[in-house]
């Protein structure tokens, strides 16, 4: 009779550390974006206010914005 509950508590928890084993090395894949950083980035029209040209540059994923007037850079929050 002892020998069958130390039979069974030995593979009982053979079992439990197998498959703590197999959980502990699983880790998830990060999620990649497919889109090409191209197709991330939009121009606005190109509109020249007191002969300066003004650009916004806004950017899909993050939501920054950046304004390109004459030859400044500036990114806007």
């Amino acid at each position: 009779m002892k020998s069958k509950f130390k039979d069974f508590l030995l593979y009982s928890l053979a079992c439990v550390g197998a498959i703590s084993m197999f959980l502990s090395a699983y880790q998830p894949q990060q999620k990649i974006s497919t889109v090409p950083e191209s197709h991330v980035w939009e121009f606005s029209e190109m509109a020249a206010v007191s002969g300066r040209p003004k650009i916004y540059k806004l950017n899909k994923v993050t939501g920054e914005v950046i304004l390109y007037e004459g030859e400044k850079v500036q990114p806007l929050k």
